[in-house]
């Protein structure tokens, strides 16, 4: 992030090179950000956060800007220049499969369901005679684990 010197017009850039961290306060719900500069400043400095300086087109920052700075914009158009079809939705997706609708399901009435996890307090937990933990993840009717069960690499 980059120091901007507030000025009437937009902000001017200058070398005040700046870090950031965005941090979460939870039991408050608060979300703020610390900035400190890693170059001196000068006394009286006046420094504006220039949240969009990607942004060169003025209309459009303008608009993006609405949550810091406001504005009426009632007089403009909201109607889209694009539209997002299903495909847009879908394309960065991976295809995962489904069971198969006209496999049988198997009683469990007669033996333990297994059980494969990771996470030592269901494995504590877990201490009705309907459920077995195994290690052998392979051999387990139920896998409760901390990551996701299948691999998208």
């Amino acid at each position: 992030m980059n120091g901007i010197v507030d000025r009437p017009e937009r902000p001017i850039r200058i070398i005040y090179p700046f870090r950031v961290a965005s941090l979460l306060y939870v039991p408050e719900q608060l979300c703020y950000s610390l900035f400190w500069p890693i170059k001196d400043l000068h006394k009286e400095d006046t420094l504006y956060v220039d949240w969009l300086s990607v942004v060169t087109e003025e209309e459009k920052k303008s608009l993006l800007l609405i949550p810091w700075e406001g504005g009426d914009f009632s007089d403009r158009s909201s109607a889209h220049t694009f539209v997002l079809t299903d495909e847009f939705f879908t394309s960065h997706k991976i295809a995962e499969t489904l069971p198969d609708p006209k496999a049988t399901l198997v009683s469990s009435a007669a033996t333990p369901q297994l059980v494969y996890t990771d996470l030592e307090l269901v494995a504590r937990m877990l201490t009705s005679s309907n459920y077995k933990i195994t290690t052998n993840r392979d051999q387990a009717g139920i896998v409760w684990v901390r990551k996701h069960i299948r691999d998208y690499a």
